[in-house]
């Protein structure tokens, strides 16, 4: 079995076997952008709110769907809680547009000449105009594939997005190439330096024999847009709770100071974690054998909580 389908199947049994469950209270609808009919999930905040509600756009994995990544993260539980709007859009052939295709040579499942910026720019304004949603607090997080098109998103919607949060994906070695903001960004980065597939000290990697174009580190890339926030170039460092202790993994919490206004930049190193969003609980003994192939569950964060905390913080 190649790994392109390897890879969603083992993230959906872990899903399923830990316990994720579909919200209610989202809805499937269409808009055309591009000559192409697109869809999205979309969980509408209380009717009842006096104020128009904060929107998080949550980009699935590669290979994946909306309503997989749905179920991946606790996102759908805390926007009810919190009365944000979450939207999970589809990408066009399950991958997204996220600059790597333009440059090592794949056809990254065929997504080369999709216009996934403009069609997450357009559903901004379907879902501010719609939804009430709040054009000054627009966030954007993903996975993997996700957490590439959330940097794309960032170097080219800064305008419009007040904060990313990428979880274990990095950033294409020389990014001002393609990666230039207009203006500073909130940024909040997850990876492990177990992930088998995005490496955390940079490098390549080989699916399905083509090779991508070398990735930065994650130390690196949070570098990358600490320089463009005018944080200092030292961050601080914390060493959070080793809360369970039988995962293989801890975490470190790097804080960059004396960035722009609302423009901070904190990365989570997941040492020892694998390829896979933070604390989808319980990892049971059975699902041992899964993380010999996507890494070690780190079971510290709950990845959810914490791309909340970071974007509500920026109010």
């Amino acid at each position: 079995m190649p790994i392109r389908t390897i890879i969603p199947a083992l993230w959906v049994l872990i899903i399923v076997l830990a316990g994720g469950v579909d919200a209610e209270a989202r809805e499937r609808r269409t808009l055309m952008h591009g000559g192409i009919e697109r869809s999205y999930l979309i969980q509408a905040a209380p009717q009842s709110a006096s104020k128009p509600a904060p929107i998080i756009i949550l980009l699935h994995g590669g290979t994946q769907s909306a309503r997989q990544v749905w179920r991946q993260t606790t996102l759908p539980a805390i926007a009810e809680r919190e009365g944000a709007i979450l939207v999970a859009p589809d990408a066009v052939g399950d991958n997204w547009n996220d600059y790597r295709t333009i440059y090592f040579g794949g056809d990254g499942g065929g997504t080369l000449n999709v216009d996934d910026v403009g069609f997450v720019d357009r559903l901004i304004d379907v879902v501010i105009a719609e939804h009430n949603g709040d054009p000054q607090r627009v966030f954007v997080t993903g996975a993997s594939n996700g957490g590439y098109m959330s940097y794309r998103i960032g170097c080219e919607l800064s305008h419009r997005v007040a904060a990313i949060a990428p979880v274990i994906a990095t950033m294409l070695v020389q990014p001002e190439r393609v990666c230039q903001p207009t203006q500073p960004i909130a940024v909040q980065i997850v990876a492990g330096t177990a992930d088998p597939f995005v490496p955390y000290y940079g490098g390549t990697v080989t699916v399905r024999g083509v090779t991508a174009e070398p990735r930065m580190s994650a130390p690196e890339t949070a570098a990358f847009w600490a320089r463009h926030n005018g944080c200092a170039a030292t961050p601080g460092v914390e060493q959070m709770p080793d809360l369970t202790t039988d995962d293989a993994s801890t975490v470190r919490r790097d804080v960059f100071q004396g960035c722009a206004p609302r423009a901070p930049v904190v990365f989570y190193t997941m040492d020892g974690g694998g390829h896979v969003w933070p604390q989808i609980r319980p990892v049971r003994a059975g699902l041992r054998w899964l993380e010999r192939i996507l890494g070690p569950v780190n079971q510290d964060i709950d990845a959810g909580e914490v791309i909340w905390g970071f974007f509500a913080g920026l109010e």
